[in-house]
């Protein structure tokens, strides 16, 4: 019981936005393509709901190729950024709609519409208008409106991105708590990479629309397959070792202000900025042979922090065991 996508090809015009594109998303999965903006993540989704037609290629679920099938009939429901809610019908009357256009009997409806706002913790908002509702509760009304339907998949497309940061954050735990009760298929589209890291089980990074690295979030994080996955899920220091460019993450690299043990590779550097991030220092060093990197030194090393002033001369280094080295792309 799976979705898989079969050599998918788009293009518009003469460009390629989708280039032989292969992958399975399994059953109950939270599944997130990520990727820059003009990557082809967004145009992959559409295809998958019916909005856009492949050029060449197939979309299967469970064995039937849904690839001629309009996008009424495929078993997937569609959440937009701009919610899409009907401003002169209720919260209630927005997730009934969908369940009258199919004729389902009125006792069903209101059950339905109840367990709905149930879900989504806004049974006292049923009478309400979508235009006294804040960012994040039109948002919860949008995706129950979808799942109320009883899909096979979720689609969502970068659904979040309108909110502010306090809401998108708590709209991430409130979206992966839904997905995890209903247990159904939803895929994620996003540019945000700590929203990917944060909701989904596997994670495709996409660019200029090819598939970069498809894994879990820690798996792709800690075993990153390119530099472009290296340098585009979370931050990443370059550094020049033996005429190559090795890959580290701040975490990994430490600052010292004095020499480094001789099984790490180290450089010279001088501060040129410190952050304070709460549990973290935030340190920037700039290499002597060129180059700025970020470093994480703990809050809680007072005396270090205090000697780390800008302008100091210290050695930036890392153990071999976390490097990452790659084929020029």
């Amino acid at each position: 019981m799976a979705l898989i996508l079969k050599n998918i090809v788009k293009k518009f015009n003469s460009q390629t936005v989708v280039q032989d594109l292969s992958l399975k998303i399994e059953d109950g999965e939270f599944f997130s393509l990520l990727g820059p903006s003009g990557c082809g993540k967004t145009t992959l989704l559409r295809m998958i709901s019916g909005f856009e037609t492949p050029d060449s290629g197939q979309i299967l679920l469970d064995g039937q190729d849904l690839t001629p099938i309009p996008s009424n009939e495929r078993p997937f429901r569609m959440v937009f950024q701009s919610y899409a809610l009907f401003p002169h019908l209720t919260v209630g009357e927005n997730l009934a709609f969908g369940l009258k256009i199919q004729k389902t009997p009125k006792e069903e409806i209101s059950e339905r519409v109840e367990n709905a706002l149930n879900l989504i913790n806004m049974l006292d908002y049923k009478n309400r208008f979508p235009e006294t509702l804040s960012g994040g509760q039109c948002q919860r009304v949008a995706v129950a409106r979808a799942f109320i339907n009883e899909p096979r998949v979720l689609l969502l497309d970068e659904p979040l991105s309108a909110l502010d940061k306090k809401m998108r954050d708590h709209m991430q735990t409130e979206l992966r708590a839904i997905q995890r009760k209903l247990n159904i298929t939803f895929i994620f589209v996003t540019h945000d990479q700590d929203e990917a890291m944060t909701m989904s089980d596997r994670i495709a990074v996409m660019e200029r629309g090819y598939l970069k690295q498809v894994s879990s979030p820690h798996e792709m994080y800690s075993s990153p397959a390119n530099a472009f996955t290296a340098s585009f899920l979370g931050d990443m220091n370059v550094f020049v070792h033996s005429g190559q460019k090795v890959f580290i993450r701040p975490e990994r690299t430490l600052v010292s202000l004095s020499p480094m043990a001789s099984d790490l590779v180290s450089y010279s550097g001088e501060v040129i900025n410190k952050l304070f991030k709460g549990v973290f220092w935030d340190v920037y060093v700039r290499l002597s042979t060129g180059g700025v990197v970020k470093c994480l030194v703990d809050s809680k090393n007072e005396d270090m922090m205090e000697d780390l002033t800008i302008g100091k001369e210290v050695q930036v280094g890392y153990s071999q065991v976390y490097a990452h080295v790659f084929e020029t792309e």
